[in-house]
């Protein structure tokens, strides 16, 4: 029979995730026995199959053998990634991202800081396991995602009575205090640094200092175009690092084609901002707050009841970073604007954003501040431009050509007169 160290030791460069397999009663019985041999659970029941972007969630029920859960049967998933890129040199990869959402659920999540994080029930960073995959075992989320609750809710926005006498609308604003919350509370515990979050414990070892550190949140230097970005809580230093190691691989690439050329002249531009905004104060240091990078309704569970929507979970934290406070303040606009399938009017959208607004501001004083002003604004989009690239399409609150717009009429002439199409789009200002 082969082993996994054999098998491993063939696979070089990226590859399919061995698990799950095509045939569900193998899966079964690959649970079964990986369930047995960690003494976790009896009486598996397979449930169902979801293939996501990066991960596979394989749903199963199950009756735990510790004595609190009193033989209860619980539902849980099953987590694992669809590719992993094995090389020659590391024949025995440890999956970090494993290691990582353990130490986060672990300082931020139910027993921490609070935040409704699924518990990790089971988990394996190895492939030495039943399944020849590492995974994690968690609980499953009760309500449905926020997006199905819009759905639901967005036919009797229609034609309101009133702010106040619209049950659905007073349901939406009970979501958005409670987004509001949510956020209070991820805020309210400040990280060493801006940088990659990382497990403390980054190796297979016995010894029992770095086993003791399986649980503990840290802070790693961030790899930007080629580039450590050095840990610090200056956000002056760590943008600045960020812009020039985007100038830096722009200018290697640029072969004189119009895309090299173009890229460049939009990385210069950041510079540009970079050392202006440095230069007029605009970037004061900030705490290093955790970012979920896609908050968005899909991954955002909530339950209902007849008296009130309960905020359940929040999931999908794979890549989820340390940064600067200013730039995790952008406005969850899609409480109010993006995500309704119908137009919501007005005064609807309005009395929406109120709710937040007022619960942000009364938690966090100075939110609205960072979240809706000129400077708070371009701070951000500089941020995520110079960590993410020129051409980032997956952040919303302002492109880049507006970002470029916004910065010329804060500061004309600082670039030289840039031209830019289209409108700038910032949110309003706090009363």
């Amino acid at each position: 029979m082969a082993t996994i160290g054999s098998i491993l030791s063939k696979l070089v460069g990226p590859q399919k995730n061995m698990f799950p397999r095509p045939s569900t009663s193998e899966n079964t019985k690959l649970i079964e026995r990986l369930c047995t041999e960690m003494s976790f659970a009896k009486d598996i029941v397979y449930g169902a199959i979801k293939h996501g972007g990066n991960n596979n969630v394989l749903i199963f029920t199950c009756i735990p053998l510790a004595a609190k859960s009193q033989g209860q049967r619980i539902c849980c998933i099953l987590r694992t990634r669809k590719m992993y890129n094995f090389s020659e040199k590391q024949q025995y990869p440890i999956d970090q991202s494993v290691k990582m959402l353990v130490a986060l659920t672990h300082r931020f999540g139910k027993l921490g800081v609070g935040l409704p994080i699924p518990a990790i029930l089971a988990y394996d960073s190895t492939f030495e396991n039943p399944i020849y995959s590492p995974y994690t075992i968690q609980e499953t989320v009760e309500g449905t995602t926020l997006l199905r609750q819009y759905h639901e809710m967005n036919l009797s926005l229609l034609h309101p009575r009133g702010p106040t006498h619209n049950p659905r609308l007073l349901e939406r604003r009970q979501l958005a205090r409670q987004i509001a919350e949510f956020i209070a509370r991820k805020e309210s515990c400040a990280l060493p640094g801006y940088g990659t979050i990382r497990n403390a414990s980054d190796g297979r070892t016995d010894d029992p200092a770095v086993l003791a550190a399986r649980f503990v949140l840290a802070v790693a230097k961030t790899r930007i175009a080629g580039r450590l970005i050095p840990i610090t809580c200056h956000i002056s230093r760590f943008i600045g690092e960020l812009v020039h190691a985007r100038l830096r691989k722009a200018s290697s690439r640029d072969n004189g084609d119009g895309d090299g050329v173009d890229e460049r002249r939009k990385a210069r531009n950041l510079v540009s901002m970079w050392r202006n905004m440095s230069e007029k104060r605009r970037l004061t240091d900030q705490p290093a707050i955790l970012w979920h990078p896609d908050f968005h309704p899909r991954n955002i569970m909530f339950e209902s009841d007849a008296v009130r929507k309960k905020l359940t979970g929040v999931i999908d934290w794979d890549l989820c970073m340390a940064l600067p406070r200013i730039m995790t303040r952008g406005p969850p606009t899609f409480l109010w604007n993006e995500e309704s399938t119908t137009t919501l009017s007005k005064l609807e959208s309005e009395a929406i954003q109120d709710a937040f607004d007022e619960t942000i501001e009364k938690l966090v004083p100075g939110f609205l501040e960072d979240a809706y002003s000129t400077r708070g604004v371009l701070v951000r989009a500089l941020g995520m431009y110079a960590l993410f690239g020129v051409d980032y399409v997956h952040y919303h609150e302002l492109s880049y050509e507006q970002l470029v717009q916004l910065y010329e009429v804060e500061f004309p002439g600082e670039l030289g007169g840039y031209v830019t199409k289209g409108s700038i789009a910032v949110g309003k200002p706090p009363t």
